[in-house]
């Protein structure tokens, strides 16, 4: 991980522990490499998830299929991927972005699943930016 990177995601993470970020909040959905994030799964992102993938690289670490991540905190979670995607930009292209998000989404959904009521929007978003740390290390 450089050093810019290391400094931009502690900046994250401070931000987030002072829930600074609730200002910025304007989309409650996102779909960008085979991921999308929506407040609630239904019929429609159930559909979209079983079809192919739109790109699939010989080179890909995770399992190439689409992935959603259902949330009350679906904006929080937006705001966080596009962070994340800025910052990604400036490191080596280890992990390409369909691997990048397919990682958030799925530590996205672990949490959630893991922790069901007791979902919190600060615990979501740090542990999507601890998966980030492990990702870049």
């Amino acid at each position: 991980m450089n050093f810019d990177t290391l400094q931009a995601l502690d900046k994250l993470k401070l931000v987030i522990s002072n829930r600074e970020y609730e200002p910025q909040l304007k989309n409650a959905s996102w779909q960008d490499y085979d991921v999308m994030v929506c407040h609630q799964e239904d019929e429609s992102t159930k559909h979209w998830c079983m079809l192919p993938p739109e790109d699939v690289h010989h080179f890909q670490h995770q399992e190439p299929h689409r992935r959603v991540v259902a949330t009350r905190y679906a904006s929080e979670v937006v705001w966080l991927f596009g962070e994340l995607k800025a910052i990604h930009v400036n490191e080596l292209e280890s992990h390409t972005y369909h691997d990048y998000f397919a990682e958030l989404a799925d530590a996205a959904n672990l949490y959630i699943e893991e922790h069901k009521a007791g979902v919190t929007a600060t615990r979501l978003l740090e542990t999507v930016l601890d998966r980030v740390r492990r990702i870049y290390r």
